[in-house]
């Protein structure tokens, strides 16, 4: 077998196509941090707070959040600046909820422009898709959507 050289070119993009930066973080929380209902002292949930605030993303989507978000926004912005706190934002519509409670929520530092209309059909709502569209401090905007699909456990 011969061997060969692998090299890489490294080059940056023209100035104008330069966008803005942003830090984003998707977590299913898998039952709001309670680990299904098994985790009762809160912990679980903290422990993920004090990632997400280690990870520090401009925008954070959490799928089953499911009765934590104003820990998770109290625990988010929790000693930030005024300009570097986060806005929490709520893509399931309550007529959406199934037994399990409120689903996908959009924590960001950015300006929430928009929530974006939500279309019910048999087999799609709020419950499994929402978005929103972001200010960026450039004056530009981006479009940011959350979606949690069902599996089937015994799914091969």
């Amino acid at each position: 077998m011969q061997s060969m050289d692998l090299g890489v070119t490294i080059t940056s993009l023209p100035e104008q196509h330069v966008g803005t930066p942003l830090r984003l973080m998707s977590w299913n929380l898998f039952v709001g941090g309670t680990i299904n209902g098994q985790e009762k002292t809160g912990e679980n949930l903290n422990q993920m707070i004090d990632y997400m605030n280690e990870v520090d993303p401009d925008v954070l989507f959490v799928i089953e959040g499911y009765g934590s978000r104003q820990k998770i926004l109290d625990g988010l912005n929790a000693g930030r600046p005024a300009g570097q706190r986060f806005t929490g934002v709520q893509l399931t519509r309550p007529e959406d909820y199934s037994a399990n409670g409120d689903n996908l929520w959009l924590y960001t530092k950015l300006e929430v422009e928009k929530v974006y209309p939500r279309y019910a059909d048999a087999d799609i709502t709020s419950f499994n898709l929402g978005g929103a569209r972001l200010g960026l401090p450039n004056g530009k905007h981006v479009h940011a959507f959350s979606t949690w699909t069902w599996h089937e456990i015994s799914a091969n």
